[in-house]
């Protein structure tokens, strides 16, 4: 049986992080093209001047080192690739691999941490230009490390897919809108006076004001209050009353999340919040104030 784990909270870092490491996964590639190139042609020198001495034929010899050398660098950026993927997707197969990738990262890590030993143990007159490759060691020491631990850190915040969990809930589908009976409403007209203020996204600078018990809807929908277009925002993605108090009702119709304060609220049930908060919708994207007039 195939689970699916969904990373609850926000991963805007993540997403960045993502991006980061697909852009150095590029520079990889180029520079392992390079140096296969550069390690031909050493071994192609190195195997004449050798033949000279010994005379025999490497040829044999410099085809392995090259072959070798061009693997490690293919199994090296598919590695930091896959990272790369797993970061910027909302959702995971495999917590293991992560965990996997992770390693791999910190074997990274530990790889650049000797090639800086050497470099300065054997490279002492190299001058500025060793300094520069121990410096690029030790960015890319600091780079895997960093990598390793946001990985882990994601793995750890995956619950399976329809799971509740303590600070909120994560979804499979989406919960279907059913909106408030007539008389069921824990507000009474004209009791409240509220209004939703767009801090960030498509709904920034403007402003809805609630009148009375009624409810604000928010999502891609055109019958939406408050009407988003937004690839991490549901066609019904939540609704929220304004209650008596400085408070407000918050309900989540949505597949990737509601969030109040960082927090994920419950899939398709009610959660009374405070006035002053901030509320975002699927990612943070689409910020919003909750602010009482009373």
């Amino acid at each position: 049986m195939n689970q699916t784990y969904v990373v609850k909270g926000s991963n805007t870092l993540y997403h960045v992080w993502g991006i980061i490491t697909f852009v150095f996964a590029g520079i990889y590639g180029i520079g392992a093209l390079i140096a296969t190139v550069v390690i031909g042609m050493a071994s192609s020198l190195t195997q004449g001047w050798i033949g000279e001495l010994t005379g025999e034929n490497l040829g044999g010899i410099q085809i392995v080192l090259v072959l070798v050398f061009l693997l490690v660098a293919v199994l090296g950026l598919t590695i930091r690739i896959l990272a790369g993927l797993y970061l910027v997707r909302l959702q995971i197969r495999s917590k293991g691999a992560l965990i996997f990738i992770s390693v791999i990262y910190f074997l990274f890590a530990f790889g650049n941490l000797i090639q800086m030993v050497m470099l300065g143990v054997y490279g002492v007159s190299g001058g500025s230009s060793m300094i520069f490759a121990i410096f690029i060691q030790f960015f890319c020491m600091c780079w895997s490390i960093a990598t390793g631990v946001f990985l882990i850190l994601k793995q750890a915040q995956a619950v399976p897919e329809g799971t509740v969990v303590p600070n909120g809930a994560v979804r499979k589908k989406e919960t279907r809108y059913r909106p408030v009976e007539s008389g069921k409403s824990p507000v009474r007209s004209g009791s409240s006076k509220a209004e939703i203020e767009g801090l960030f996204g498509n709904y920034k600078g403007k402003t809805f004001v609630f009148r009375g018990d009624e409810s604000c809807r928010i999502g891609r929908d055109s019958g939406c209050d408050i009407q988003i277009s937004h690839p991490k925002v549901s066609r019904i993605h939540c609704a929220v009353k304004a209650l008596p108090g400085g408070k407000f009702e918050v309900t989540d119709y949505s597949y990737n999340g509601t969030f109040y304060e960082n927090i994920a609220l419950p899939n398709g049930q009610a959660v009374v919040v405070q006035a002053g908060g901030m509320l975002v919708l699927g990612s943070a994207d689409n910020v919003f104030l909750l602010k009482s007039l009373q």
